[in-house]
Order: structure tokens, then sequence, then C-alpha cells
């Protein structure tokens, strides 16, 4: 479940870029970009917000679609508890084996598996969720069920978030002035980087290996990468142009 919504939080990171949303693109989360979408109600003036309302719609459309109601917010709320809350009481159930075996007198074989729900409601506590007795605290499903329906409609999400975003790029490399690229994206950047001069961490033994590299070996797609993000000499003025 950290995996997947890694995942997500990488994608909302593209969609960001993208479709030059005002958010900090380093700090991107799924949730976040979400609800930063659903806010905008204004109606579009330029073909850009057209561009930018119209993937809000395919959005929504698209979570609707690649799984159960409620899936995506359960999900990260999972996440969520997993990484900033303490362990619930993990709950299951022992069901019988199919089929029946018998041993040499005729009698049934005793064999069970065992069945681990998940929380019905991951972002509550144990000590909530058992004060309304009348109210089943796990889902109705074995983990694994669970765990293969969420890792099918985040690569479906995914999948179609790429095929999306491929196309409102192509769009603005066609119309680059429609749209500018926010300078909220990158808030930090520059002179901007540390604004209260605070001394970075160090390590523990710094100075035991210094770092003086003459030649970088690498893959030729950070060489792209890095042309992209125009990190080069030549490129770095490149970055006063946001806004």
């Amino acid at each position: 479940m950290r995996a997947l919504s890694g995942a997500l939080d990488c994608a909302a990171g593209t969609v960001i870029g993208v479709m030059a949303l005002p958010l900090n693109i380093l700090k991107a989360d799924f949730l976040g970009g979400q609800r930063f979408l659903g806010r905008r109600r204004e109606a579009p003036r330029t073909e850009g917000e057209q561009l930018q309302a119209r993937f809000t719609v395919q959005l929504t459309e698209t979570i609707a679609r690649v799984g159960p109601s409620g899936w995506l917010d359960w999900l990260l709320n999972f996440r969520n508890m997993l990484v900033h809350r303490g362990r619930r009481l993990e709950i299951g159930q022992f069901v019988p084996r199919e089929p029946v075996l018998r041993d040499a007198r005729g009698r049934p074989i005793l064999r069970a598996r065992v069945i681990t729900h998940l929380p019905l409601e991951p972002d509550r506590s144990d000590v909530e969720v058992h004060l309304e007795p009348e109210r089943r605290p796990v889902l109705t499903e074995d983990v694994r069920q669970t765990l293969e329906g969420s890792m099918g409609s985040v690569c479906a999400l995914v999948e179609a978030l790429g095929e999306q975003l491929a196309a409102a790029w192509e769009w603005r490399k066609g119309h680059p002035l429609e749209i500018s690229q926010p300078r909220a994206q990158w808030p930090r950047v520059g002179q901007d980087a540390r604004p209260n001069q605070q001394a970075p961490f160090a390590g523990y033994a710094p100075g035991s290996y210094a770092y003086a590299p003459g030649l970088f070996s690498s893959h030729p797609n950070t060489l792209r990468r890095m042309l992209a993000a125009a990190l080069m000499d030549h490129q770095r003025n490149e970055w006063r142009g946001f806004d």
C-alpha cells in the first residue's frame, strides 16, 4: 500500500507539471492535487484553462471507473495509517479448506485457511471503531482480494493518466503561450533554497570521503532528464522564466 500510494504521489507530480498547477511539485501528493483541481470553480476563460477543466473532469471520471466507490480514499487512508499511526488490531478467521479430505476411517480431516481482513475505516483508531459494536470494523474480503484490487485500480488509473497527460503535453507544445508554468511549483530553488540560511545536515563523519568528481558515468536517460530540467550551464537562465 505504501508503494501504491507512492506511485500515485509521483503521478501527482506529473499532473502538477503538465497541467501547470501552482503547487509544490517536489512535495506533490495525489489527494492534494485532486482537492486543488476540485476547488477551481471559475468558468474557464482561455484555451489553457479549458484544457485544465477537461482534465479535472477526466480525472474524476477515471477514478470512479477503475475501482469501487471510495477505493482511492481508503487506499490513501490505509497508507497514512501504516506510516503515521499505531498498528491496528489484526482480525482474521479460519474457514474450512475445500475439498474435504477424509482419513482411512472415513472421518473428515480438519483443514482450514486463514482469511485476514483489513480495516474498513483505516483513518479511525481501534478505540473509535470498537465503540460502535453494531458496525463491522473490517472489510468482508480477504487481504489478497483487497491488495490485488488496489493494485489493479492504481495501475489502471496511472495508465489512463499517462495517456491523458501525454495528449495534454502535445497540445501544450503546439500552444506554448497558452499556459505559463507557475513559479509556485519550485518555491525553493537557487537563492530561495535555504531562506533562513540554516546549515544543512553534514553527516556523522563529514570529510571521510571527499566529493570532487571529474567525470560522471551514467545512463543516457540521465542526460535527457537533466536537459529537460534545464540544468546545464547554458540553460539555467531559463529558470527565471516562470509565470
